[in-house]
């Protein structure tokens, strides 16, 4: 009996867990979309729910504010160029050259930031005071992740976020 009650709280916990990422994409898709023709200043909570069909409480459950959800937006563009790096950067199996390697390593996460240009496009443009600190912080972030990586196989003499920031 309790092992049948563990399996249909799991599935429950998925079928869950599976709606709030569904419901986390609508809103981070949405916002995108909103800022192909407006300025994030511009835009609301309300009308980042009406646009996406998300009732407004349903947004506040998943986010404190717009600001949040912008965060979101740019953490999962992060991740999937992150993603994208590593798998075009096998680092462990590269020699132990490291200003090749760290020039490399930038070289990526540009042509990777390339092909998110549209929604990065957006975001920067979005906002005067915000996208570029976002789009600065975001990539040294990602460079500076991708470094740790060859840190593992390197010494380096100076801190990888000092490298990164360079």
């Amino acid at each position: 009996m309790e092992n049948t009650d563990s399996v249909k709280k799991e599935t429950s916990n998925n079928k869950t867990s599976s709606r709030v990422d569904r419901t986390k994409k609508d809103l981070r898709r949405g916002l995108h979309e909103l800022l192909k023709t407006e300025n994030f200043d511009k835009i609301s909570v309300k009308e980042i729910c009406e646009h996406t069909s998300v009732n407004k409480m349903t947004f506040y459950h998943h986010y404190q504010d717009k600001y949040d959800l912008l965060d979101d937006c740019v953490r999962e563009i992060g991740e999937e160029i992150y993603a994208k790096c590593q798998k075009n950067l096998p680092i462990e199996k590269r020699e132990k050259a490291i200003v090749p390697l760290a020039a490399e390593v930038s070289t990526e996460v540009v042509e990777q930031c390339f092909n998110y240009q549209e929604e990065i496009n957006n975001i920067v443009a979005s906002s005067t005071s915000l996208g570029p600190v976002i789009l600065q912080t975001s990539v040294e972030h990602l460079v500076e992740l991708l470094m740790q990586e060859v840190e593992k196989l390197v010494t380096f003499k100076y801190p990888t976020e000092d490298i990164a920031a360079f």
